[in-house]
């Protein structure tokens, strides 16, 4: 099978659950694992082979068992065991019972032996045991010591590309029969030493376990680290480890050895000193650029293996003006955080904004994962219409080339908005009525006479007196006439709204220039807007999509020019809306002007 191939597989496999020791089936309610304890002897050592079933409905117990035969090995059944654990899961408290069956394991000769993958059977239930491996070494114990202790960080190539997430494996290796113990020398024992060119994530899943260097077993720990390249070319990596190591001193067991000739060495075993010491890795990569041959022109910078599925859209059918969205999910392994949104392609049935996106990785490293973006799409005109392509690509690093897996649109029926067109009904601005105050009944005598120095005609309170009550009537007169007219003109009481409404969004865009808040300034001014073209037509203008505006602005005589000015206000407006966007940097006092003098022209007079 060929490298390519293999990676294939292995993507394929992975998506679907996993490589590894356990292997599970829909149809079977028993699981099976299957492991050499240790998985590294010597020759005429004996290690432990384990078989464990594992169930959560019926008793995974065997009636018989008997393994495939692997040349060269030998295996004798030694004893079973069972045991249960409890936990809480969706659907609520289970209980996993466990049945394990334990070989004896002996080979004579040095080599790597594989147990294959075979079928066990619990009733009419087949249940799939996976192939497990152990590696037998020379007997004799190697002539050179070698290193005591040293650490690595493994790569999967040795070529690799800048932005590209790398699922590296830093390795500490130590020889166990003179190191006891390794432990953190602090609170944070790991850390990049040398390597600007790089941004290296953190240090999971630590794991311990028997390996073989310079056919020595040796005990491993290890943690998967996830490096993104920065820079071209040979960049230095070195990684530092500060720790606490506890080594066999040869000096103390010699003297207790002396003292317990009777227990065949010390009472207490070897003594050990400890001490702290830095390790530290000597790495070096070397980093491609990207291939320019072949590159799209739209690359969002996706690296690694993924997969795309179709569109979801929050709606087959929407009205004229009104916001769907449409999901995309994108499922792989690679540099998921410098991944951009794909481009969709270029449409004048659909006004598109920038997307949400949200990552779910599947595992701490975070190599593995789903992304998911969400558009917001603004259908323009009613019909029957396809969402916009999705122009889905990315750089396979295995293949050293860009895969580019084009979406088509998915399709949509668009009807007539029938808030744009509502007429307004006679009573829909009617003013409520407020009566004034009585008038007082003339007076049918004058009073007696008094002695004043100067005509009461002249004095304030009687001035007062008089016109105070003929303003009041007045004003009486002039609010039931334009009461009526309200009742009577459906022209005038809609230019009246208007403009109250222009006013006030007006004064919001001034509130918001002064407090530089861009959110407000576009939503006052889409909300203007509107009124302006609401005093022309019998329309809500609050329901008014951008091409009903453009449409009564073409019929008012305004310049292209300046409905591009009103189309550029709709649409930073819905950019804000529907696309997240806040940060921008405007100059507000401009946009102000613009703003009022564009209200001036759509809502003038005839």
């Amino acid at each position: 099978m060929k490298v390519r191939q293999f990676s294939l597989v292995l993507f394929v496999l992975l998506s679907v659950g996993g490589l590894g020791a356990q292997v599970s089936s829909s149809s079977s309610p028993v699981t099976a694992q299957a492991r050499f304890a240790p998985s590294i002897v010597r020759a005429g050592e004996a290690a432990q082979f384990e078989l464990r079933l594992s169930s959560s409905s019926i008793s995974p117990a065997l009636r018989e068992l008997e393994l495939p035969e692997v040349p060269g090995l030998e295996m004798q059944y030694r004893q079973n065991s069972s045991g249960s654990e409890n936990y809480m899961g969706p659907q609520g408290f289970r209980q996993i019972v466990h049945r394990s069956y334990i070989f004896r394991v002996v080979a004579a000769e040095p080599g790597d032996y594989t147990l294959p993958a075979f079928e066990v059977y619990i009733g009419d239930i087949t249940v799939q045991v996976p192939e497990s491996s152990l590696r037998v070494l020379e007997a004799a114990a190697p002539t050179t010591q070698g290193d005591l202790i040293f650490a690595k960080l493994e790569f999967p190539r040795e070529q690799h590309y800048v932005g590209e997430a790398v699922p590296a494996k830093l390795k500490l290796i130590y020889d166990p029969d003179r190191i006891k113990e390794v432990r953190a020398g602090s609170s944070r024992p790991i850390h990049v030493k040398e390597g600007d060119a790089f941004t290296v994530g953190d240090f999971v899943n630590e794991k311990i376990e028997a390996t073989e260097h310079e056919g020595q077993i040796m005990n491993q720990l290890s943690w998967d680290v996830l490096v993104t390249p920065l820079k071209t070319g040979p960049q230095p990596l070195v990684v530092q480890l500060d720790l606490v190591v506890a080594t066999k001193s040869a000096q103390g067991s010699a003297r207790n050895d002396r003292f317990m000739p009777m227990f065949g060495g010390s009472l207490f075993g070897p003594r050990y000193n400890r001490e702290r010491v830095s390790i530290y890795t000597d790495d070096e990569l070397d980093v491609a650029p990207l291939p320019t041959e072949n590159k799209p022109d739209d690359f969002a910078g996706g690296i690694g293996m993924f997969t795309v599925g179709a569109p979801v859209l929050s709606d087959s059918e929407t009205m004229a003006g009104e916001p769907i969205t449409m999901t995309l999910v994108i499922r792989g392994q690679g540099n998921f955080d410098r991944m951009e949104a794909p481009v969709l392609a270029m449409s004048d049935d659909w006004r598109d904004y920038p997307p949400e996106s949200s990552f779910q990785p599947s595992g701490e490293l975070g190599f593995t994962g789903v992304k998911t973006f969400e558009y917001t799409l603004i259908p323009r005109t009613p019909g029957e219409f396809e969402t916009p392509e999705v122009q889905f690509n990315f750089f396979d690093p295995e293949s050293a080339q860009y895969v580019e897996l084009p979406i088509a649109g998915k399709s949509v029926t668009i009807i007539p908005n029938p808030d744009a067109k509502r007429p307004i009904a006679s009573n829909r601005n009617r003013l409520s009525a407020r009566g004034g105050p009585e008038l007082l009944p003339i007076a049918v005598s004058t009073g007696s006479f008094v002695q004043a120095i100067r005509p009461v005609v002249t004095h304030p309170a009687f001035l007062g007196a008089q016109i105070i009550p003929a303003l009041l009537l007045g004003y009486v007169v002039l609010r039931r006439r334009k009461e009526i007219r309200l009742e009577t003109d459906a022209v005038y009481a809609r230019r009246l709204k208007s403009d109250r409404a222009m006013a006030a969004a007006i004064e919001s865009a001034q509130n918001a220039a002064e407090k530089k808040d861009i959110q407000a300034l576009y939503s006052a001014a889409q909300s203007g807007i509107q009124a302006a073209a609401g005093r022309h037509v019998e329309a809500a203008p609050e329901s008014m999509t951008e091409s009903e505006v453009d449409a009564i602005a073409e019929s008012r005589g305004l310049t292209d020019e300046q409905r591009q000015t009103l189309r550029s206000f709709f649409e930073a407006s819905d950019a804000i809306r529907f696309g997240g966007i806040g940060g921008s940097t405007i100059n507000f006092t401009d946009e102000l002007r613009r703003l009022e003098a564009i209200i001036k022209q759509l809502g003038g007079d005839e």
